[in-house]
């Protein structure tokens, strides 16, 4: 199977955002939700049922995937979607994500651009998206103007 990413430059923050698409901002703008560090496995759990009823993993591979990449992996929330996100020195990296099953807020994009803020301060330059392999996460993703790549980092692709 081809393997795409989408890798978005992070070395200056105002140029990244400003290669946003008109509709990410907007939804970013648009969140009045605040954005928070959790470890509930469980309703990150939940979360990734109700937005991937295709899903080929378990819950226990969820709690892995977090427990492994310790001290470098935080699973940032709102109050109805939250991200997995880890870093190395060099990328950060979109793992999984979920949300409930309301009207989206903008709390996916906003999400994404505070783990891009937080992983920044960190050194971190750029941001793995983790996959364009299906239609829905193609659109998503591509609005954060990143540059569409074959994927030879290995990521979270199922």
């Amino acid at each position: 199977m081809d393997r795409k990413t989408y890798i978005v430059n992070m070395e200056n923050l105002e140029e990244t955002f400003n290669n946003f698409s008109k509709s990410k901002k907007y939804d970013i703008r648009k969140c009045q939700k605040d954005v928070f560090i959790s470890d509930d496995i469980d309703k990150f759990n939940n979360f990734h049922i109700n937005s991937r009823p295709d899903r080929k993993i378990s819950r226990e591979f969820i709690e892995k995937t977090y427990l492994e990449r310790q001290p470098n992996c935080k699973i940032y929330a709102t109050d109805n979607a939250m991200a997995m996100i880890s870093w190395d020195k060099d990328m950060g990296y979109y793992l999984l994500a979920g949300r409930d099953k309301t009207k989206s807020d903008g709390s996916a994009s906003k999400i994404l651009w505070q783990a891009m803020q937080d992983l920044n301060k960190l050194g971190v330059k750029k941001f793995n998206l983790c996959g364009a392999n299906y239609p829905g996460g193609i659109c998503f993703k591509n609005d954060f103007g990143g540059k569409l790549m074959e994927q030879i980092i290995p990521c979270l692709i199922y």
